[in-house]
């Protein structure tokens, strides 16, 4: 099985974007920890719950990005692509830390004036591995298992939910799924009401309490996004990257809630944002073209008319019934088909489309240069609600993509 003849999707800039925003905020998090006389009055009280919104952020792209190709991957290939890109940033992650090592001595890291150079090389090669350090290895007195790079804990934590991913749980149906992530859901809301400091800090030592937070605050989210990319219905929202970085960056520099005498209510609080904060995604647009300068025009109009829309690609109209059809095949909500294709031509394709009750609502427009009026009229009759003529400029496609927005309400 060749698992590098899989291609790249499209990326949801959106989701990018608001990875951003909040790893600005829990860069600021980090920075003002000096500045507060306790975790109560820190002036970015919540930053830390950016990990957590990274969490969900992957189990939603993981799942967008491979569970409709599973028959072209195996699970070493699939864990051999995450490797490739997570690992890098590992590796320059924990060799950064260790050049600037002994810059950071200070009364905060009490340890870092003890470490002789041979303890330090020993750790960053454990870190490279990601392995946790053990805390006999401890070299900042903070018990972290990667000292080298603090947050290398929930990388390590996010290797977990995709190896747990590639060997069974995306086998799961949506309905066992979902019942997956209530339970979840229910330890992490018994985690942060729970906990003697009234939030769900922790998972980056090496112990049996730390272990628990740590796969407790993954299992929820991670597969809390698998599940929305399973079944979520895209909404649009005009201006929806300014909202969503508005609504996360409430979120996160919420001040503490309940204090000193009620740290239940923030733990409350915390579960409540990691649970009901859910990601709106983009229509997804299925196209079926055996252009592929035609496919090219097509996708790339759209997506500068039209904001947060996902185009997903067929040759012929076989191709595209094989796509739709998977079991876990993103919702359509237009389908978009060339007249003249080889092996299932658009006809062909409307009429199998129209056919299946699983997709006999969805709507299907033709975009063909056939402007032959049986053809259309055959078009009209296989369930095709509109008819296109495709245009022969960039121009034209850009009209194009208005007048889909404009007829299909996106």
């Amino acid at each position: 099985m060749n698992n590098d003849l899989l291609g790249t999707k499209p990326h949801y800039q959106i989701l990018d974007g608001l990875r951003g925003v909040a790893a600005i905020i829990v860069v600021c998090f980090h920075l003002t920890e000096p500045l507060a006389s306790s975790r109560l009055d820190n002036v970015v009280n919540h930053g830390y719950l950016a990990v957590d919104f990274f969490f969900l952020l992957s189990g939603f792209v993981i799942g967008y990005a491979y569970d409709d190709r599973w028959d072209n991957l195996s699970i070493g290939g699939f864990l051999r692509r995450r490797f490739e890109r997570l690992h890098p940033l590992v590796v320059l992650g924990m060799t950064l830390g260790a050049i600037g090592f002994y810059f950071t001595d200070s009364p905060i890291w009490p340890l870092i004036d003890t470490v002789p150079v041979w303890k330090l090389i020993v750790v960053m090669l454990i870190g490279w591995t990601l392995l946790p350090v053990p805390l006999s290895m401890d070299i900042r007195g903070w018990f972290e298992m990667h000292p080298l790079n603090s947050v290398g804990w929930s990388l390590f934590f996010e290797y977990i939910a995709n190896i747990l991913y590639a060997l069974g749980l995306r086998k799961l149906s949506n309905t066992a799924l979902a019942c997956f992530v209530v339970l979840a859901g229910a330890g992490l809301v018994h985690l942060a009401v729970t906990s003697p400091n009234g939030d769900v800090t922790g998972g980056w030592t090496l112990n049996a309490e730390h272990m628990r937070i740590g796969i407790i605050r993954t299992m929820f989210p991670f597969f809390g996004g698998l599940l929305l990319s399973r079944v979520a219905r895209p909404i649009q929202i005009k201006n929806a990257f300014l909202w969503c970085s508005l609504l996360t960056a409430a979120v996160l520099l919420m001040p503490r809630i309940g204090g000193a005498a009620n740290l239940w209510m923030n733990g409350l609080y915390e579960a409540v944002c990691i649970i009901i904060i859910i990601m709106k995604s983009g229509i997804t647009v299925y196209l079926a073209d055996d252009d592929e300068d035609d496919r090219f025009l097509i996708k790339e109009a759209i997506n500068q008319v039209h904001s947060q829309i996902n185009i997903i690609e067929a040759e012929n109209g076989l191709e595209l019934l094989n796509v739709i059809k998977h079991p876990k095949a993103q919702k359509a909500e237009l389908i978009l088909l060339d007249m003249n294709m080889p092996m299932m031509n658009g006809i062909e394709a409307a009429l199998a489309i129209r056919k299946d009750p699983a997709l006999g609502q969805v709507p299907i427009a033709m975009i063909s240069t056939a402007s032959n009026s049986s053809f259309i009229e055959q078009a009209y009759k296989a369930g095709v609600s509109h008819y296109y003529t495709k245009p022969s400029s960039f121009e034209g496609f850009i009209s194009l993509a208005n007048q889909l927005g404009t007829d299909f309400k996106f």
